[in-house]
């Protein structure tokens, strides 16, 4: 019986050292993470962090674990350049959080489930002490001495019971607390970066991107209702530009091509014959001819270059 509240014990506090083990590796890993972002992070300030941004991002790719390149990778991707300044659009704790950083300590079944294990393994003890001292004692037997024998088998099952079930407790306590201050430790450290990391990448949001977007939508459209009403008057001047300048050609070829022979067929009806006359209204005829010809021609390569001109506009 005493080799058997011996190996319960053992058994017990060999669980309780083990789980103790484990918990402190998991939570040095998780230190040597949280140390390494947060000797990088460090360097950032928040006046010249366009600058720094990158210069940190490539340390940090280079020069870190697996884990801490994934990490930041997902968080750069969130960033947005606004006015020379690099933004957030989502928390840091989105990234840097329990589960992302410390989930072996935060998130380890075995762990959660220890405590249950050792009271577990108490509990079963003190059933099989129990088990043990009642097989010892024989009820039916007349003889006093077997009867003490049985009933000191009782009290020796019990010992177990007793031993075992305090040792479960007893290292379930210990545990469940050396857990739960790991965890507060490192909430703590996480909950701290997570706000250095906060107030160094300022938070955005789709409201504020919206709000600005309207501002740029109602400039650009005073700039279009400008731009419209010079084009406008720019096309007026031209085409009253081309319109004088037409007149202005149709009137001196007019001039240049009919006058004289107004004043010939003028000449020759006071002095000429009929033959003659209609002669010089030929000529007269055939002048207004190829005068018309030349003004048509005139107006379709004014009328091309103003099409040429707008479709340039346009492009």
């Amino acid at each position: 019986m005493f080799y058997l509240v011996i190996f319960s014990v053992l058994l017990i506090l060999g669980l309780l050292f083990y789980s103790i083990f484990k918990l402190k590796v998991y939570k040095k890993k998780s230190k040597i993470l949280l140390n390494k972002l947060n000797k990088h992070l460090s360097k950032l300030k928040l006046e010249t962090i366009n600058y720094e941004h990158h210069i940190v991002s490539d340390e940090i790719k280079n020069n870190s674990n697996v884990d801490i390149i994934n990490l930041w990778r997902e968080f750069e991707e969130s960033l947005v350049t606004h006015n020379d300044r690099i933004e957030n659009t989502l928390d840091a704790e989105h990234f840097f959080n329990e589960n992302t950083i410390a989930s072996k300590v935060f998130n380890n079944d075995f762990l959660k489930g220890v405590p249950n294990l050792m009271v577990g393994l108490g509990v079963a003890f003190t059933f099989i002490g129990l088990v043990i001292g009642l097989s010892g004692l024989n009820i039916a037997s007349d003889d006093i001495e077997s009867l003490k024998s049985g009933i000191e088998s009782i009290i020796g099952g019990a010992k177990v019971s007793f031993w075992s079930s305090i040792a479960g407790i007893i290292s379930s306590i210990v545990f469940t607390s050396y857990h739960s201050i790991s965890k507060n430790k490192l909430r703590s450290g996480i909950n701290e970066l997570q706000k250095f990391i906060d107030y160094k990448y300022p938070r955005t949001n789709p409201e504020k991107s919206l709000a600005e977007m309207r501002e740029y939508s109602k400039e650009t459209e005073m700039h279009l209702g400008a731009l419209s009403e010079t084009l406008g008057d720019k096309l007026q001047e031209a085409v009253r530009g081309v319109g004088a300048e037409i007149s202005s050609s149709v009137e001196s070829s007019l001039t240049n091509a009919i006058g004289p022979y107004m004043d010939k067929i003028a000449n020759k009806a006071m002095n000429s014959s009929e033959s003659a006359f209609e002669q010089l209204i030929e000529e007269f005829l055939d002048k207004i001819g190829e005068a018309g010809r030349e003004q048509q021609k005139l107006i379709q390569e004014t009328n091309k270059t103003l099409n040429d001109s707008l479709i340039d506009f346009n492009n």
